[in-house]
């Protein structure tokens, strides 16, 4: 664990817990989750390794899991640290993930790409078309086309029928289900997940972008508390900028940069969005307000940003909704709670064959990288039914033989 020197001597002199909470880190750094295949890919020895690792931590895991961040943090007597660790990530989630998350990046394994997430996207889309992949942009898919148990394509939005062996949905699962199966084909561990969202909240976000001039030198990302404000239902007690300006090379243009500010909203949120876009104008105002009550409060801590702060704009929970076809507005997989377990799902749907789902709601939390995991999870999952080799550049990574 990389820290600074004095901050180091610091942190230990101040937490009541310092060894203890450095070596539950050090676990789950040492600890290597199977994504390379599908855990129902792996042979029995390579299942009894990842068992034995995970049992060899499994105090320090079944400890996180079931403490929040808040119970946490009030065994450290400095009142920063105490912040940090209740501020660290979204809401409700418990400890697990808020160390999950940084020993992903002591570890070396967590960063942001240089340029972006556009230009990474951009490599992918390069790689299918070079290998004859085609594209079709603005087309939504209206139904996913089933004869016999067996899925046979899609059809688009403009009723186009796309034939193909096999269909890989990479959506919001509970949306393929109710709406492009047409609530046929039922699979209850995922639809009462969305169905309690209480007791599975997902986060969701007001979301703003700025551009701001006479950029501040800030870390990313940079937190600090303000004058309480409410964002629908729920109270906001600071705000967290993420400036852009660490890429100067391609996200500093004369001087000016993007900045954004989440504000966190969470699934059970949702309905009062939904209503609230009813009444366009009520919803617009409401919109204006969210914008005073963030701008004020930047400026009120960087005085010098007054007149060099415009937003660009605002997302709302319903606008994710909207554009995305998430359920509830939700950008994210399930939070981990202390009354909340681990979800994973195997991707397939009971009753159709050559259908296979893939997407972050497949494991908790979510996110990229997992997200990136399970669209690999499904093209392996069709190699193996067709009986192709999956080839890795690692030699360490496992291999599906004919």
């Amino acid at each position: 664990v990389n820290f600074n020197h004095n901050f180091h001597k610091y942190v230990k002199r101040e937490c009541v817990c310092y060894d203890d909470g450095i070596k539950k880190v050090k676990d789950f750094i040492s600890v290597e989750l199977p994504l390379d295949v599908p855990m129902s890919m792996l042979s029995f020895k390579q299942k009894l390794a990842v068992g034995l690792n995970v049992l060899s931590v499994w105090p320090s895991y079944l400890w996180s899991m079931k403490c929040s961040c808040e119970k946490y943090a009030s065994k450290f007597k400095s009142p920063l640290i105490r912040w940090a660790l209740t501020h660290v990530q979204t809401g409700p989630n418990n400890l697990f993930s808020m160390l999950y998350s940084y020993a992903t990046v002591a570890e070396g394994d967590g960063g942001i790409p240089k340029g972006g997430s556009k230009p990474m996207a951009e490599r992918i889309k390069h790689r299918f078309i070079e290998l004859g992949g085609t594209l079709k942009l603005n087309s939504s898919v209206k139904e996913i086309n089933i004869e016999k148990g067996k899925c046979v394509g899609v059809t688009l939005s403009n009723n186009e029928i796309i034939k193909s062996d096999y269909v890989v949905t990479a959506l919001d699962p509970n949306y393929v289900i109710n709406k492009l199966l047409l609530n046929q084909y039922p699979v209850s561990s995922i639809t009462r997940r969305f169905n309690n969202p209480r007791k599975h909240p997902c986060p969701s976000c007001c979301l703003l972008n700025f551009e701001v001039t006479d950029i501040p030198d800030l870390p990313i990302p940079f937190s600090f508390e303000v004058e309480p404000f409410k964002v629908g239902n729920e109270n906001i007690f600071h705000l967290t900028l993420r400036s852009y300006a660490y890429d100067k090379e391609n996200f500093v243009i004369d001087n000016k940069t993007i900045m954004s500010v989440l504000l966190d909203q969470y699934s059970y949120d949702y309905e009062y969005w939904r209503a609230l876009h009813n009444d366009k104008e009520e919803y617009l105002k409401i919109k204006k307000d969210i914008e005073f009550a963030v701008i004020s409060r930047i400026i009120a801590k960087f005085p010098k940003l007054q007149d060099k702060i415009k937003l660009l704009d605002l997302a709302t929970p319903y606008t994710l909704h909207r554009y995305t076809n998430a359920t509830r507005g939700s950008y994210m997989g399930y939070c981990f709670t202390n009354k909340n377990s681990m979800f994973v799902h195997n991707g397939t749907v009971k009753g159709v064959k050559n259908l296979y789902l893939s997407s972050q709601w497949l494991q908790s939390p979510g996110g990229l990288p997992l997200a990136i995991a399970e669209g690999k999870f499904a093209i392996q999952r069709i190699c193996k039914k067709e009986n192709l080799s999956i080839l890795f550049d690692h030699p360490k990574k496992a291999t599906v033989k004919n």
